[in-house]
């Protein structure tokens, strides 16, 4: 208990060598051994301690220095501003893990939902120049591989198409055998541009999932 006790004690003047962008368990002495720092383990209640030290830290630093770029000594040469955010990102993460946990989101992040709301604009209609501007991207390039295929327009498309495939397959060089008409249909479906094929990709994209399971269209 004494032992314990002293070691409490020695956090205290300690607690700014403990990294604190890992917010390790540990924390570097001052000796050196061959040039390389010592550190050493910090028990649970010390790891608090050292923590709620900190925090304290901190917000003196930020009363006694207003200016955030000035650096705060013991930090790792982190300015007041990165290690309020340091810590604060901590916090933030943590309770985003509780909140998820008993959403049962499991691994779900926010990124992720940019592959649902930007297959939801393009199946809505919303103009290709729109949707980076929604999302944050430079260009409509950008956006295409958030978009995704939908798997029963693209079988419909492939149930359009495949008399005239298995026609082709058939002839093969025979000019003197006429097509059905549903070949004559799919293979002129074949040769349609601009606003045919504008038409097929605005109704094969549809949001299958939270991550890419298809080429973009």
């Amino acid at each position: 208990m004494a032992r314990r006790a002293a070691d409490r004690a020695n956090v205290r003047g300690k607690e700014s060598s403990m990294p604190l962008k890992r917010r390790g368990k540990w924390y570097h002495l001052s000796e050196k051994v061959n040039g390389v720092k010592i550190r050493e383990a910090l028990g649970t209640k010390d790891h608090r301690l050292a923590k709620r030290l900190y925090k304290e830290r901190i917000a003196e630093l930020m009363r006694s220095n207003p200016d955030p770029s000035k650096v705060a000594r013991g930090y790792t040469k982190m300015t007041i501003a990165e290690a309020v955010e340091a810590y604060a990102n901590e916090r933030r993460k943590k309770a985003w893990q509780k909140i998820r946990a008993k959403a049962g989101l499991g691994n779900f992040r926010f990124y992720d939902g940019r592959h649902t709301v930007i297959t939801t604009l393009e199946e809505k209609g919303v103009p290709d120049w729109v949707i980076p501007a929604q999302v944050g991207h430079v260009s409509a390039e950008e956006a295409k591989p958030y978009s995704h295929i939908r798997r029963k327009a693209l079988d419909q498309v492939a149930l359009l198409l495949e008399p005239a495939w298995m026609y082709s397959a058939k002839v093969e060089d025979r000019s003197d055998v006429q097509p059905p008409v549903s070949a004559q249909t799919g293979a002129q479906s074949c040769d349609m541009t601009g606003e045919l094929i504008d038409s097929i990709e605005r109704g094969m994209v549809g949001a299958t999932g939270l991550e890419p399971v298809t080429p973009a269209v």
